[in-house]
């Protein structure tokens, strides 16, 4: 995988965010952005753009999941300074333009330029040779992902195990919805229980499991969701 933009790296568990650095969304690694143009680390499939742009998640032939978040706390600016080049579905190459940011803007109204690219799929594939000190975009080496084990089918449904089905509706209260935070709180919650949920809103269904599902409801404060 090449790197996305250029600037120094900073380890995952050495970003101001527990979200991040203590991997509730997937291991990964972070850069310190120099430029403002996120390209493609790897060829992929754009399987999920935020409303607020300012991170999506790419999906490799083999079932890779790659999140790509600019900045922290930048769900907040609600899209303002942020320009995606790319929509959902797009199959896109490596070092292809994602999205340019204003960096100048961020630098102002968000908590930190600071990205992080995460592996968001199963956890037990690897993060092999992170990259270390400056990195450029689209020339050097990001880190190595481990193979996928041929047993694992990331989008299978999940089976139940025969416990009654129960049905909810829950309204939103985050102001941000249900973004990489309380995605992976919620996903790991499910984990832990061997819960099987499966929650509806704007008439798209996503698995609770699923950080990347979580995120593509695009829930908003106030919203009904069911379960």
């Amino acid at each position: 995988m090449l790197a996305p933009l250029s600037g120094p790296i900073i380890p995952i568990d050495q970003v101001p965010d527990p979200v991040f650095s203590e991997r509730m969304l997937g291991d990964g690694i972070a850069i310190d952005p120099v430029d403002n143009i996120l390209l493609a680390p790897v060829d992929a499939e754009v399987v999920q753009l935020h409303a607020a742009h300012h991170a999506l998640t790419l999906r490799t032939d083999s079932g890779v999941e790659i999140l790509m978040h600019v900045g922290l706390d930048t769900v907040t600016l609600r899209g303002e300074g942020f320009n995606p080049q790319v929509s959902e579905g797009d199959k896109v190459k490596t070092g292809q333009p994602l999205l340019e940011f204003d960096a100048d803007y961020l630098a102002c109204h968000a908590r930190s330029l600071i990205t992080v690219i995460v592996q968001t799929g199963p956890e037990s594939l690897a993060i092999n040779n992170p990259a270390l000190g400056h990195v450029n975009a689209g020339r050097d080496r990001l880190l190595v992902l481990g193979t996928l084990p041929s047993t694992n089918t990331p989008d299978a449904p999940l089976q139940a195990q025969g416990e009654p089905d129960a049905e909810a509706s829950v309204r939103i209260p985050n102001p941000e919805g249900l973004h990489a935070r309380p995605s992976a709180v919620l996903a790991k919650l499910c984990h832990q229980s061997n819960a099987i949920v499966k929650l509806v809103c704007h008439g798209i269904e996503a698995r609770s499991d699923s950080v990347t599902e979580l995120m593509k409801l695009n829930t908003r404060l106030g919203d009904n969701v069911t379960t």
